[in-house]
């Protein structure tokens, strides 16, 4: 098995094929759980990422064994990190006061990066070991934060209720459907009926998922809610 792998390590069509088939797959299956959660950056953009990664750092072993060149082999390569993180800013938002999403589809694209560059060196264990460490990162760590109810996230809510005697009411509702409630205010409602108040303030859910839509239709349809709406 050794023997095969340091076969792998010399700079060869066989062993090209077989770091840009390690690439594809590990961009693929990383890739595949982002895309199953709708992120922004999915299956194509994680396979291009983890190949191209790995195609540069193949050039580079290329020009200094083939070529002749004496250059550092991994100077290339160093440029790919810093490449990643402008991409992987794009895939942050930031929603509302408090609201930051997609940092986990940031660092997933830096961490397809860098297994790209160990499959395009012929680190071939490197690879494969924390390739299989991130899909459980991603997939069995999501759900045991889920079952601790540790995994966070908030909704800057605006709600509007039918009348003052009901405001306490209303929140102590949300509170008992595990909706937790902070920096809220409440004022004269924003449709000008003179006895409606509404309130202003961030829920904060704990889930495995976050369902916008659905969480904000529930709250619509609790009594004493006249309408509830996401702000940003």
């Amino acid at each position: 098995m050794i023997h095969q792998l340091d076969f792998l390590r010399t700079i060869t069509w066989y062993s090209i094929l077989v770091r840009l088939l390690l690439a594809f797959c590990i961009g693929a299956a990383v890739g595949i759980e982002r895309e199953l959660r709708g992120r922004a950056a999915g299956l194509r953009t994680h396979i291009l990422v983890c190949v191209g990664a790995c195609l540069t750092e193949t050039i580079s072993f290329y020009i200094v064994e083939y070529l002749d060149v004496n250059t550092d082999a991994v100077r290339l390569a160093a440029q790919v990190i810093p490449g990643i993180g402008f991409l992987g800013a794009g895939t942050i938002l930031v929603i509302g006061r408090s609201n930051i999403r997609g940092l986990t589809t940031a660092a997933g694209l830096w961490t397809t990066a860098i297994l790209g560059i160990a499959a395009g060196a012929g680190f071939f264990e490197g690879a494969i070991l924390v390739g299989v460490g991130t899909m459980f990162a991603l997939t069995g760590l999501n759900t045991l934060e889920g079952r601790l109810n540790i995994k966070k996230d908030t909704i800057n809510l605006y709600l509007e209720v039918d009348g003052a005697n009901w405001v306490n009411a209303v929140l102590d509702e949300l509170r008992k459907k595990n909706y937790k409630l902070k920096s809220v205010e409440a004022s004269r409602g924003r449709s000008g009926l003179e006895d409606h108040i509404g309130i202003e303030g961030i829920v904060i859910i704990s889930g495995i998922e976050l369902d916008r839509e659905a969480i904000i239709d529930e709250i619509q349809n609790m009594e004493h809610v006249v309408y509830a709406i996401e702000i940003f």
